[in-house]
C-alpha cells in the first residue's frame, strides 16, 4: 500500500546518508515498483545509482526523471554525470547544457564540461568554461588547477599563457597548500622551458605532500640526471616502476634484486624495460657486470636479439616468447635480477665513469661490406649520409621531436654528398614532396625493414660516413656504433634525460655531435624559440655539412665498432 511504499523510500533515503549504497537502490527499486513515475525518487535513485558505480542504471532513471520533471537543473547535472560514465559524450554535453539553461549558477556543470572540453583538446572553450565556474565559486581550487592545465595546454608559442597558467597554480595552492598536483604543475612548467633547476623544488614539495606519488620522482630523477646529479638522479629513477607506466615493469622476488653484492660467479637476470633506444643505451653497462665475474642472461626485445648475441658474447638472451615469461617464471635459475636501467646506480655516478668507447654494439661484417658496396656504387665518390627526421613517440613530445623532412633543404643541397633514408616507418610521401620540390632523391633501400628486426639497420647504419637525425632510435644505433653522428635533440618536456643540457657531446656516445635550438634565455622568447624551432640547428648542421664533406676522405672506411 501506498504507507509502506513510502516506509521503502524513507529507509532508502536513511540507508543513501549513512552509505549503505545497495540497500538504497534495493529500497529505491521497491518503491519505484509502486509508483514508477514518482519523480524526485527516479531523480534520488539514480544519485544513489552513480554513488553505487551503475551509471548506467543511474542514466535509465535520470531520463524518466526530467521527462517527468523537465525544469530539474539537478537532474540533468546529474544525468550528464551518468552519460560522461557510460562514454555518451554528446548526451553528457546535452545535459549539462539543458542544466546551465535551468540554473546559471550551477558551477559543478561549467567544470564538468571544461573538463569535456579538455579531454578533446579544445581547450579554448574549457578556459572559457572554467572561467565561469570560477565567477560562481572562486575558492574552487581544483578548478583552477584544471585552469591552468588549459592554459597550459593551449600556450604554444604564447608566454602570456605561461604566465596565466603559473597564475592560476598558485592561485590553487593560497586556497589549498596541499595541492601536489599543482606543485607538480607548477615544476612542468618550468621543466618545458629547461628551467630544471627551478623545476626541482615544486617537485620536492610535490612529493612532500603526497610521498606516495612515485611519479613525481620520477620526474624529479629525469631533471636531476639531465644535470648531472647522478646521486639523487639513479636513486629516483627506481620509482620508474612503481606508478604504472607503460612498458615499465618491476617483476616479482625471488630472485632478490641485485644492490651491489659479490657477483662473482653468481646468476645475474637483467631484464630490459622501455623503449629499443633504451634498451641500447643502458646495454653499455653489461660489460660491466661481466668485469664482476657475472654469469649474466638477460631479457631482450627479439628485434634487438640478432645484435645482441652478436655483441654480447657472454650474455645468454632469453628466448620461447617476446616477454621471456617462460624463464623467467624459474626464479630457482637465478641469484639475483635487476632492470637494465638500474645498473646506473652502480656504473655511472660521475660523468667520469662514462667510458669513451670505440662502439660496443656490433654489426654484422658482411651485411657492413654489402651495404657499403651498394652505397659506394650509387654514391660515385660522394659522402655518404644517413637521415632521420621523426620520432615515432606519440602526442605532442612525438611532434617537438620530429622536424619536417623539406626543412631539411639546405642540408640536402649540400654537393658530393648521398643521403640514405634512415627513417622507420612509411616515409614515402615526405620522399616524393622532396624530390618533386627539391629535385633531390634521397635512397630508400627497400631491402631494409628497420620496423621489423633491426640487424639489417645496425648494418647499414654501419655502413655510412655520418647520420643526421632527430631525438629517436637510429641516434642510438649509430652512437652504439661509434658511427659519426649528429642530432638535433628538442627542449622542454620532450628533451630526454640522456642528453643533458647545453653540452654539444654525450658522455653515453662519443661519437654523437648536438646541434640544440634556440635557448629560452627568458619567458618572453619561448615564441621566438618554438616558431624557428628547427631552423638554427639545421642551418649550423648544414654549414658543418658542408665543411665535412669538404676535408672527408672519399674512400675512408666507416667507423666500426671495436
Amino acid at each position: 500500500d501506498e504507507k509502506s511504499a513510502y516506509l521503502y523510500l524513507d529507509t532508502a533515503r536513511r540507508k543513501q546518508v549513512s552509505g549503505d549504497l545497495g540497500g538504497a537502490v534495493t529500497m529505491y527499486e521497491k518503491f519505484l515498483k509502486i509508483f514508477p513515475r514518482h519523480a524526485s525518487a527516479l531523480q534520488l535513485a539514480g544519485t544513489a545509482y552513480l554513488l553505487y558505480h551503475k551509471p548506467e542504471k543511474a542514466a535509465k532513471a535520470l531520463e524518466r526523471a526530467t521527462i517527468l520533471s523537465p525544469k530539474n537543473a539537478d537532474a540533468h547535472f546529474n544525468l550528464g554525470l551518468a552519460y560522461a560514465q557510460i562514454g555518451k559524450k554528446h548526451k553528457s554535453i546535452k545535459s549539462y547544457r539543458t542544466a546551465i539553461n535551468l540554473d546559471p549558477n550551477l558551477g559543478d556543470a561549467y567544470f564538468n564540461l571544461g573538463r569535456i572540453y579538455f579531454t578533446d583538446e579544445n581547450y579554448a572553450e574549457a578556459i572559457s568554461l572554467y572561467l565561469k565556474a570560477l565567477e560562481i565559486n572562486p575558492s574552487d581550487f581544483q578548478c583552477r588547477v584544471n585552469l591552468g592545465n588549459a592554459y597550459t595546454r593551449s600556450s604554444g608559442t604564447d608566454p602570456k599563457l605561461w604566465h596565466l597558467a603559473w597564475r592560476e597554480y598558485e592561485k590553487a595552492l593560497q586556497i589549498n597548500p596541499n595541492i601536489a598536483e599543482a606543485y607538480g604543475n607548477i615544476g612542468a612548467l618550468f621543466r618545458s622551458v629547461d628551467w630544471h633547476s627551478l623545476a626541482i623544488p615544486f617537485y620536492d614539495l610535490a612529493m612532500k605532500v603526497d610521498p606516495a606519488n612515485q611519479e613525481h620522482r620520477f620526474i624529479r630523477s629525469g631533471l636531476a640526471l639531465s644535470l648531472g646529479d647522478f646521486e639523487t638522479g639513479w636513486d629516483d629513477y627506481e620509482a620508474r616502476s612503481r606508478f604504472g607506466k607503460k612498458n615499465i615493469r618491476r617483476r616479482p622476488v625471488p630472485p632478490h634484486y641485485w644492490n651491489g653484492e659479490d657477483l662473482k660467479g653468481k646468476r645475474l637476470l637483467i631484464w630490459r624495460e622501455q623503449g629499443l633506444g633504451d634498451q641500447i643505451i643502458f646495454s653499455s653497462m653489461i660489460r660491466h657486470v661481466l668485469d664482476l665475474g657475472a654469469h649474466v642472461t638477460l631479457d631482450i626485445h627479439p628485434r634487438l636479439a640478432k645484435v645482441f648475441a652478436r655483441s654480447f658474447p657472454g650474455v645468454e638472451l632469453l628466448k620461447d616468447t617476446a616477454e621471456g615469461e617462460s624463464e623467467i617464471k624459474k626464479p630457482n635459475l637465478f641469484d639475483y635480477q635487476i632492470a637494465l636501467g638500474s645498473l646506473g646506480r652502480f656504473f655511472r655516478r660521475r660523468f667520469e665513469d662514462f667510458p669513451r668507447h670505440q662502439g660496443y654494439i656490433k654489426a654484422d661484417p658482411d651485411k657492413v661490406a654489402r651495404f657499403r658496396a651498394k652505397y659506394q656504387a650509387l654514391a660515385k665518390g660522394n659522402r655518404l649520409v644517413g637521415i632521420s627526421w621523426q620520432s615515432k613517440r606519440e602526442g605532442r613530445f612525438g611532434e617537438l621531436k620530429s622536424a619536417p623532412l623539406m626543412e631539411w633543404a639546405e642540408i640536402l643541397r649540400t654537393p658530393d654528398v648521398t643521403f640514405v633514408n634512415l627513417q622507420y616507418g612509411d616515409c614515402r610521401a615526405e620522399l616524393a614532396d622532396v624530390k618533386k620540390n627539391l629535385g633531390i632523391e634521397i635512397y630508400q633501400d627497400t631491402d631494409v625493414n628497420s620496423m621489423g628486426d633491426l640487424d639489417d639497420f645496425v648494418a647499414q647504419v654501419a655502413a655510412l660516413d655520418l647520420v643526421l637525425s632527430t631525438s629517436n632510435t637510429t641516434v642510438h644505433v649509430a652512437g652504439s656504433l661509434n658511427v659519426p653522428c649528429w642530432i638535433m635533440p628538442p627542449r622542454g618536456g620532450a628533451l630526454l634525460w640522456y642528453w643533458f643540457l647545453e653540452r654539444t657531446d654525450n658522455p653515453w656516445y662519443p661519437s654523437v655531435k648536438l646541434y640544440r635550438p634556440l635557448r629560452f634565455e627568458d619567458l618572453s622568447d619561448r615564441a621566438k624559440v618554438l616558431a624557428n624551432w628547427w631552423i638554427a640547428p639545421l642551418g649550423r648542421m648544414a654549414r658543418d655539412l658542408s665543411a665535412w664533406r669538404s676535408s672527408a676522405v672519399p674512400d675512408a672506411s666507416p667507423m666500426q665498432p671495436a
